[in-house]
C-alpha cells in the first residue's frame, strides 16, 4: 500500500488562517492567484536576462531582443517585426517586496533583497512607440503597446517563434498552439484617456503573413496617446508544475504560503538531474492581507527537488517550514543536522527545517532531519518561545531519534527474501535558535502510518495525527485508556487506513496516549485543531458507515460512499465528546480545522450538492467554510465562495484549486532490503 499525504487545499488552509485571525474567510476571496512581479537579473537568471516574472508554470524572461516565454515543455520567444532595439529597458512601478534565492549549500551563490516592480518598459520599439509589460496574476500577463500623438501603429507587428500552430479565435483575438497547451490572447483592449474619461477605441488582432500578428484600429484621436492592451491568458493542459502546500497568517494580517514550483528558468544542467528538465524548489511567499501585494518571495533548494508542505509564522513575523528534499546540498544555516547522509537507496530524500526572518531575506537556521533511507516532513507548528515542532514519515534504519526519546521504528517487515522499512511517525522539537534537536521521537508499526498535521499545547505537549495502514498485524503504538485501542479497518484492503492521534509530553520521552480513531472502512484524518481545555478535534474523510456518531449532531447519518466527518474528543482520548459526518446527499470531504473562539468551530470542506445541508451549486465542485458549536449541533455561520471549484479532494492524495492541480503524493518510497544484506 501507498498512503497518501494530505494537505489542506489552498484556499482551506487560507480559510482557517483567515478566519483564526480576523474572525471570518474573506468574502471577496475567489480563488488564489499570485500576483505576478518583474525582478531585475541579480544573478537568479541567465545574463542575457534584464527581467524575469514567474507565472502559473511559466517564467517570463525579458532580454534585450524581447521577450521569451518558458512552458514546462516548450519556449516562446516574442519578436517584433520591424523593430530596431529599444533605447532603454528600466522598470517602473517600484513594488514593495523583494525576492531571495537560497539555491544550495554554498552561500555566495545566495541571490537576496533583489527588488520588484510592476512594469519593465522598453522605449522606443518603433518610433514613437513604447512596449510596456505589466504585472497581473500568476496566471496571465499583460503588455501594452504605448503609442505617442503621431505615431503610427501600423507598424507594429508581433510574431511569436516556437508556436506549433496560430490561428484566429473568431472574435478578434488568436490562439497560440504549444507542446504545452494553449495560450490565448483575446480581443485587446484600446483606449485613449480624455478628461473626460476613457475612450475605448474598436479593435482587434490580424494575423498576417507569417503568422504575424498586427492590430486593426477603428477611429481615434491621432492627436492623443493610444494605448493598445492584449491581455495574455495562459491555459495550460494538465499540470502547472506549481503546488501550494500550506498557508498561515500572522498577527497583522499578511498572509505567508509555502509550496513547490518547476521554475522554468531554473534548468537543471547547470546543477544536476536531467538536463533541460525544470528544477522543483521551495518557495515561500508573503502576501498583503487582500493578497494583491508580494512583500517577499524565496526560492530555497539544491541539486535535486525540494517540496514545502507546512509553514507557521511567529508573532515577529518569521516564517517556519517544513518539507522534503531530495538535493544533498539543501542550504543549511546554523543546522541541528548538517549532512544529507550516506544515502542507501535509489532515491533518497531527507525532512528539512527551516525559519526565514521576518524580512525573508536571510535564513535565520536550516537543517536536515534524516537517515540513509527515505524521509520527509508534512507538518510544522511553533510555541511561544519560538521552538518549532515538526511531524513526517521516516523509513530510515538509522532515522536519527535522540537518546530518551520514544524509539518504536521504523519496523522492518520481511517477506520471504525481501524487507520493507515501513513508513513511520516522527515527531521533533527544534530548539528557537535552530542549532538543536530538543527531541527526535519516531513510533510506527508493521503498516505504514503517514502523519497529517501536528499541534502543540501550553505545556509543550506535542500532538500528531494521521493516517495508519489497515493491511497486515495490527501494532501501531496505542497508549492509554482510549477512544479506540484496536483497528476496525478492513485488513487486506491495499487502499484503507485509520487515523490515529498520538500525544506526546513535552520531553518526547513517553506518550501521554496514542489512539486509532474510524470505523470498519477506511478514515483519514486531515486536520488537528486544540482548544485552551487541551480537547482535540479532527476533521478528516471517512468511507466508514459506523463512526461512533454522538446524539443531536448535524450529521447522523452516513449516506455518500464517501463522506466527511468533524469529532472532538477529551484532553485523554478517552471520551468521544462529539462526532457527526458532514457530508449530505453526495460525497464531501473535510480538510482543515481550527478552534477560532471560545465554543466556535471552524471547519473548511467541500462537496458537490451540499455539506451538511448547507446548498452548493449542485452537480458542481464546490467549497464551503462553516462555523459550528463544539457539540456540532448548530451552525452559527457558513460561507460558500463564489468560486465554487476551490475546496475539493478528488482522490486521496490529490487537491484541486480551480485548474490548478495540487497533488501531494507519497515521496517517502518504501526502503527495502532483501535478506540480510541492505541493497543499494
Amino acid at each position: 500500500m501507498a498512503l497518501r499525504y494530505f494537505r489542506c487545499t489552498l484556499f482551506a488552509s487560507l480559510a482557517c488562517a483567515i478566519a483564526a485571525a480576523a474572525g471570518k474567510p474573506d468574502p471577496g476571496l475567489r480563488g488564489m492567484q499570485l500576483p505576478l512581479v518583474f525582478e531585475a537579473n541579480r544573478g537568479q537568471a541567465d545574463p542575457g536576462v534584464r527581467f524575469v516574472a514567474r507565472g502559473s508554470g511559466y517564467s517570463l524572461l525579458l532580454r534585450d531582443e524581447g521577450a521569451v516565454l518558458r512552458l514546462p515543455s516548450s519556449e516562446l520567444r516574442m519578436r517584433l517585426v520591424g523593430s530596431h532595439s529599444a533605447k532603454a529597458i528600466e522598470a517602473l512601478d517600484p513594488q514593495p517586496g523583494t525576492s531571495n534565492y537560497f539555491l544550495s549549500n554554498d552561500a555566495a551563490k545566495w541571490h537576496t533583497g533583489i527588488p520588484q516592480s510592476g512594469r519593465v518598459q522598453y522605449r522606443q520599439v518603433y518610433k514613437g512607440i513604447d512596449l510596456v509589460f505589466k504585472s497581473a496574476t500568476s496566471n496571465r500577463f499583460e503588455y501594452d503597446f504605448v503609442v505617442a500623438p503621431g505615431a503610427d501603429p501600423s507598424k507594429i507587428g508581433v510574431r511569436f517563434e516556437g508556436a506549433q500552430s496560430i490561428e484566429s479565435d473568431g472574435d478578434g483575438g488568436v490562439v497560440l498552439h504549444t507542446s504545452s497547451g494553449e495560450i490565448r490572447q483575446p480581443r485587446p483592449r484600446i483606449y485613449q484617456e480624455l478628461e473626460s474619461g476613457r475612450r475605448e477605441v474598436a479593435g482587434r488582432m490580424t494575423l498576417g503573413k507569417g503568422n504575424i500578428i498586427r492590430f486593426g484600429l477603428g477611429d481615434y484621436d491621432h492627436t492623443r496617446t493610444l494605448i493598445i492592451d492584449p491581455v495574455v491568458f495562459q491555459f495550460l493542459v494538465g499540470s502547472t508544475d506549481d503546488r501550494f502546500g500550506s498557508i498561515a497568517r500572522d498577527s497583522a494580517g499578511y498572509v505567508y504560503v509555502t509550496g513547490y514550483t518547476a521554475s522554468q528558468d531554473f534548468p537543471k544542467t547547470q546543477l544536476f538531474g536531467t538536463p533541460g528538465e525544470p528544477a522543483f524548489h521551495v518557495f515561500v511567499t508573503k502576501l498583503s492581507a487582500d493578497l494583491q501585494t508580494v512583500y517577499y518571495s524565496a526560492i530555497i533548494g539544491g541539486n535535486q527537488t525540494d517540496w514545502g508542505y507546512g509553514i507557521q509564522v511567529d508573532g515577529a513575523g518569521s516564517a517556519y517550514v517544513v518539507g522534503t528534499t531530495t538535493s544533498s546540498n539543501f542550504p543549511t544555516m546554523h543546522a541541528a543536522q548538517n549532512n544529507f547522509g550516506f544515502k542507501r537507496v535509489e532515491q533518497p530524500s531527507s525532512a528539512f527545517i527551516l525559519k526565514l526572518d521576518p524580512k525573508g531575506d536571510a535564513l535565520v537556521y536550516s537543517t536536515f532531519l534524516g537517515g540513509e533511507g527515505v524521509d520527509g516532513g508534512t507538518a510544522i507548528s511553533i510555541d511561544g518561545t519560538g521552538a518549532a515542532y515538526a511531524t513526517g514519515s521516516a523509513t530510515s534504519p538509522d532515522f536519527p531519534f535522540t537518546p530518551g526519546a520514544i524509539h518504536l521504528g521504523p519496523k522492518l517487515v520481511v517477506s520471504g527474501s525481501t524487507g520493507i522499512y515501513q513508513n513511520s511517525v516522527w515527531v521533533a522539537k527544534l530548539s528557537p535558535d535552530g542549532g538543536t534537536f530538543d527531541y527526535v521521537a519516531i513510533y510506527g508499526g508493521s503498516q505504514e502510518a503517514i502523519p497529517t498535521s501536528i499541534a502543540v499545547d501550553s505545556q509543550g505537549n506535542a500532538y500528531a495525527a494521521g493516517e495508519v495502514a489497515t493491511i497486515g498485524p495490527s501494532d501501531f503504538p496505542i497508549v492509554g485508556n482510549v477512544v479506540q485501542p484496536t483497528r476496525l479497518g478492513s485488513n487486506g484492503c491495499t487502499n484503507c487506513a485509520n487515523g490515529f492521534v498520538s500525544k506526546l509530553n513535552p520531553s518526547g520521552a513517553a506518550f501521554v496516549f496514542s489512539t486509532y480513531f474510524g470505523g470498519s472502512k477506511s478514515d483519514f484524518i486531515n486536520g488537528l485543531a486544540l482548544d485552551d481545555a487541551g480537547n482535540i478535534y479532527i476533521v478528516g474523510n471517512t468511507s466508514s458507515p459506523d463512526l461512533p456518531v454522538t446524539a443531536g449532531v448535524l450529521g447522523p447519518t452516513f449516506i455518500a460512499s464517501s463522506n466527511a466527518f468533524v469529532a472532538a474528543l477529551d484532553n485523554s482520548a478517552s471520551t468521544v465528546l462529539a462526532c457527526s459526518y458532514l457530508g449530505g446527499t453526495t460525497a464531501a470531504n473535510a480538510n482543515a480545522i481550527l478552534v477560532r473562539a471560545p465554543g466556535v468551530i471552524g471547519i473548511v470542506g467541500g462537496a458537490t450538492n451540499d455539506f451538511v445541508g448547507f446548498p452548493l451549486v449542485k452537480n458542481r465542485i464546490g467549497g464551503v467554510y462553516i462555523e459550528v458549536d463544539p457539540l456540532f449541533q448548530k451552525v452559527i455561520s457558513t460561507y460558500a465562495p463564489g468560486f465554487l471549484s476551490l475546496i475539493h479532494c478528488r482522490c486521496r492524495g490529490s487537491r484541486w484549486l480551480g485548474g490548478h492541480g495540487l497533488k501531494y503524493t507519497d515521496n517517502f518510497r518504501r526502503y527495502r532490503i532483501r535478506g540480510q544484506q541492505q541493497q543499494v
